[in-house]
């Protein structure tokens, strides 16, 4: 090993730890190693740049900058761990600075004082080793363990195609289906939100949709109701009560009913997407910018991407482990730069979805799946669709419904763009779950009301289909049904309906992880 390497190896080992660990406390999430590349790659430039600029400024290369510089890159991406452990609680975000800084001088203090003793540096060199070895193990182990997270299990086995249709096409037309996330069912709509919104729905009956007023979600959160329609099949159920478990301080998601896991499942490895492979279709994600879980992860055939306005969620989770956010926070003009809003330019994310469908070739058949985070909240429009001011992660059902409208308006503009660019399209219009406004953070499962269950599960359910399927929708279909639906008009025959079944989950609950049945009364 080369002088200047071994006297740089803690700034480099320093700078690479942070992502490793950041994977290996993830692996719930659809994380790879090579999205995070980019971005240590860039940290470890950074921090060589920074040693070797100061070795030349103070005409030295003793140990002690390297080993100020090694602990400053340990501090400022141990932040939020630090302030998590080693604050106090109950503290002010001002307060917690403080005691952060406090203990940033301290080591700095002794980094500065014992620097440049070989010993010193020797040790440094040796924790950040360990540190990084113990997070890349962590990950590599719980990415490998058979029976954690992804791992396919034989009781995920696909079900065979017999269970959903006779497995014969007799049409092949576009299918696209458009999930507007929090999006409720009108009598939701009207009973807890005081709100009419039946001028929207008669314009989606003026463009062919048989809309149901009374549906309600299988599930109450995105990473559940989405893998079981998909699959058409309930990935976890009551045989099934937990969804997610703790390992040693980590959530893992469990894989299920699914091949390769819920996560897997939404971008692609699930049954919808393979009956239709089966029948010459594509498979078209959209990536609108949004939450991890949504975005395309390369078991599309075509992928369509709308940039961010800003950061997107894995750029800002990654940017909240240091002490930057909480800093630029407290300027509203740079809350509002930084804040990752989920949504595109325009907001919503729907404009950016009708120019991606209108600039690009795509090949035919084809399956679409596009989910857009609206009108889930953060709010970034108005009734008109005008961009919030700087304080646009407004709460409340005001703001709700304003960016609810808005959604009204881009959902119009794009159904025209479709039907006038593909008239024999079959067209889903649909939410994941309902708003959950009525629930607090932190509320038990087992303590809501029957109006919270309601409101958490109503829907908006859509169907555009050929004048002979119109007749087999059910007024209260639920989402599990809604591809076996599509795949019975395809094949011309009587639906396969599952049984109508609803659950309650919510990961900021007390018993997180865990399913809870409920009735629609």
């Amino acid at each position: 090993m080369s002088l200047t390497l071994r006297r740089w190896a803690p700034v480099l080992l320093f700078s690479l730890a942070p992502f490793a660990w950041f994977y290996a406390s993830n692996l719930h999430e659809p994380i790879r190693l090579g999205d995070l590349f980019a971005y240590a790659l860039a940290t470890a430039l950074c921090t060589c740049a920074i040693t070797g600029l100061s070795e030349v400024l103070f005409r030295t290369r003793s140990y002690r900058i390297s080993s100020i510089v090694a602990s400053a890159t340990l501090l400022f991406f141990s932040y939020r761990s630090l302030t998590e452990s080693a604050v106090p609680a109950g503290l002010s975000k001002d307060s917690e600075l403080v005691v952060y800084a406090i203990l940033c001088l301290a080591l700095l203090a002794v980094s500065t004082r014992w620097g440049a003793r070989p010993s010193f540096h020797l040790f440094l060199t040796a924790f950040a080793t360990a540190n990084l070895a113990i997070a890349l193990s962590i990950g590599v182990a719980r990415s490998a363990n058979p029976h954690s997270l992804e791992s396919p299990e034989i009781r995920a086995l696909p079900i065979p195609a017999e269970d959903v249709w006779s497995g014969t096409a007799l049409r092949r037309p576009n299918i696209y289906w458009i999930v507007v996330d929090s999006y409720p069912n009108r009598r939701e709509l009207l009973d807890y939100y005081g709100f009419d919104n039946t001028p929207f729905i008669q314009s989606l009956v003026r463009r062919g949709f048989d809309v149901t007023d009374e549906s309600y979600a299988n599930f109450s959160t995105t990473l559940l109701s989405i893998p079981s329609t998909l699959d058409m099949a309930y990935v976890f159920d009551e045989e099934d009560p937990v969804y997610e478990i703790n390992r040693n301080g980590a959530w893992q998601r469990l894989p299920g009913k699914t091949h390769r896991g819920v996560n897997a499942a939404i971008s692609g490895d699930n049954r919808t997407v393979s009956l239709l492979r089966q029948q010459g279709y594509a498979y078209v994600h959209f990536s609108g910018g949004t939450f991890l879980i949504t975005r395309c992860q390369g078991r599309e055939d075509v992928c369509l991407k709308a940039t961010p306005a800003t950061f997107s969620d894995l750029q800002y989770r990654l940017l909240s482990l240091t002490p930057l956010w909480d800093l630029l926070a407290r300027s509203p003009t740079l809350r509002k730069t930084l804040h990752p809003r989920r949504q595109a330019a325009s907001g919503t994310g729907i404009v950016e979805l009708a120019s991606q469908l209108e600039a690009s070739q795509l090949p035919q058949p084809f399956f679409l799946y596009a989910h857009i985070a609206s009108p889930h909240r953060p709010y970034a429009n108005d009734p008109l669709c005008n961009l919030l001011p700087l304080d646009f992660d407004r709460r409340g059902n005001r703001h709700f419904l304003a960016q609810l409208s808005c959604v009204n308006r881009h959902l119009e503009q794009l159904l025209d763009s479709i039907q006038n660019r593909d008239p024999e399209a079959i067209i889903w219009l649909s939410s994941d779950h309902g708003p959950r406004l009525s629930i607090r953070k932190g509320s038990s499962i087992f303590s809501l009301s029957k109006t919270q269950v309601r409101e958490s599960l109503g829907v908006l359910q859509a169907f555009r289909l050929p004048p002979d399927c119109q007749d087999q929708i059910p007024k209260n279909i639920t989402p599990i049904n809604g591809m076996r639906l599509i795949f019975a008009c395809l094949s011309k025959e009587e639906p396969r309906w599952l049984p109508d079944r609803h659950y309650i989950a919510r990961p900021d609950a007390p018993e997180r992880g865990r399913i809870r049945r409920v009735q629609i009364d």
